[in-house]
Formats: structure tokens, sequence, C-alpha cells
């Protein structure tokens, strides 16, 4: 199972590019999130998946937004003399 879901996700990652551009960050988000926990369901011994809750944590999804913003080019960093050539204006 999680091996056809491994397809699907290289699948669904190479067509990203054909999405809008305002669309990309969440949808990468979202791809780079189920990614993780799929990582997280094949690490887990199949003996123990009924009795517990596989998650990926708080944080570790937070650095997925992160760079998933990043790399989209969402959010950009300002170098800081183009900030200095502002304030001499």
């Amino acid at each position: 199972m999680l091996d056809g879901l491994d397809g699907d996700l290289r699948i669904a990652r190479a067509t990203v590019a054909l999405l809008p551009r305002e669309a990309r960050p969440a949808v990468v988000a979202a791809h780079d999130i189920f990614a993780a926990l799929a990582r997280r369901i094949r690490a887990t011994p199949a003996a123990e998946l009924p009795h517990r809750r596989i998650s990926v944590p708080k944080l570790e999804k937070a650095g997925i937004v992160s760079r998933a913003a990043l790399g989209a080019g969402v959010v950009r960093a300002t170098p800081i003399r183009s900030l200095e050539m502002e304030r001499a204006q």
C-alpha cells in the first residue's frame, strides 16, 4: 500500500510546476506533510499500527510549511544592502 502511495507522491511532486504559482506553496506543504506521515507509518511495526496513532509532530509540520513557502518564493528575505539603500533615500 505504501509503495503505491510513494509512486503517487512522486507523480504529484512532479506536477507542482503545472499549478498556479500562488497554489504551489500549499500543495508542496501538504505533499511534504503527507510524505513525512508515510515515512513514519513505514517505520512503525505493522503489529503496532492498529493500536497507535501515527502523526507528524507540530514542530516538524511548521518546518515543512516554512520550507515550502521559502522554496516557492512566497517568503523572500530582503538583502540588508537593499534595506540600507531604502533608508538612505
